[in-house]
């Protein structure tokens, strides 16, 4: 009887575990996005400066040719802007990116989809884990209080 005690709680708990995973998987569209996120960082970045820094006493560039003007800002792309700006040829794009978005007053968050997929993953196959532990280890406690046959 304990055997089929035992078979039907675990039974029980592959089902609720699918059911967790498949529901862990169902909130997958934020990783999925955070990816989409990822790859578009990087493709084809603009870096903004003001456009008095861009127009001022020391012009860099052309508009139309060299950057665009949007929203106050003169919109760079990268291979431009390391060529009008050589003083930046030592820095990589990543600390470029960081440095020149910041200047600005917009700090970019940058996309860490692996870092969310491993949380997911940690928690769709840890938690029904730690509940199988658990409840074995209660199981366990149970059947040692339990009256013992006594045979003769």
């Amino acid at each position: 009887m304990t055997s089929n005690i035992r078979l039907g709680l675990f039974r029980l708990w592959i089902v609720a575990s699918t059911l967790f995973i498949a529901a862990v998987y169902g909130y997958s569209g934020s990783i999925r996005d955070e990816f989409r996120k990822a790859r578009k960082e990087n493709h084809a970045l603009l870096l903004p400066l003001k456009c008095e820094d861009a127009q001022g006493r020391k012009a860099r560039g052309v508009v139309s040719k060299d950057y665009v003007i949007y929203d106050s800002y003169c919109w760079y792309q990268m291979s431009k802007f390391r060529a009008l700006y050589p003083e930046y040829k030592k820095v990589s794009d990543d600390v470029l990116t960081d440095a020149i978005y910041a200047k600005v007053g917009t700090p970019l968050e940058h996309a860490r989809p692996w870092r969310l997929l491993f949380n997911a993953a940690s928690i769709a196959i840890g938690l029904p884990l730690a509940i199988l532990a658990a409840f074995s280890a209660f199981y366990w406690a149970v059947l040692g209080f339990r009256a013992k046959k006594t045979t003769e």
